[in-house]
């Protein structure tokens, strides 16, 4: 049974998600969230260009693991891409919704999933920032969570380096 409960846990926790990612070849799904000045963003699939969606949470490592991953994607693919970041808040959270959201009146939009009901259909895991990769057509292509590494990160934009090579 231990035996089990290790396989379970290392699959659960694999560094590259993607092979168990459910949602890995099927449609994204849309999803409409408000960002910290209450503008709502709808976002429907497919989509005008590929579309990254970054989720972290309150946990200092995981935004600083969306952080560069979203550094190095933008470095790389600019105006190519377009990337989301998606702050998991949480219910709690919502208590003090003014404050969490004056905290970034100075960033860039971040999108609030104030009851991580978008994280959770996109499996965000606590602690560990979460990488979506969904291509032109609205299909997620891939998904990576934790810390940055190059291998990691040239194993998940294989498919988009394809993907630009063939327009």
């Amino acid at each position: 049974m231990k035996k089990l409960g290790f396989l379970f846990a290392f699959l659960l926790l694999h560094p590259f998600a993607s092979a168990q990612n459910p949602l890995v070849g099927k449609s994204a799904p849309g999803f409409t969230l408000e960002d910290q000045f209450d503008k709502k963003t709808n976002l429907r699939f497919p989509n005008n260009q590929p579309t990254f969606l970054l989720f972290s949470d309150r946990n200092t490592q995981s935004a600083k693991q969306a952080d560069q991953w979203g550094t190095e994607l933008v470095s790389e693919y600019g105006q190519d891409i377009k990337v989301i970041v998606i702050a998991v808040t949480g219910a709690g959270a919502k208590l003090v919704k003014n404050k969490v959201q004056n905290g970034f009146k100075n960033s860039d939009p971040i999108l609030f999933d104030w009851d991580n009901e978008v994280a959770t259909q996109y499996g965000y895991v606590d602690k560990v920032c979460l990488v979506v990769y969904i291509n032109k057509e609205g299909k997620v292509e891939a998904v990576v969570q934790g810390p940055y590494s190059d291998d990691k990160y040239n194993q998940f934009t294989e498919k988009l380096d394809e993907a630009l090579d063939n327009e």
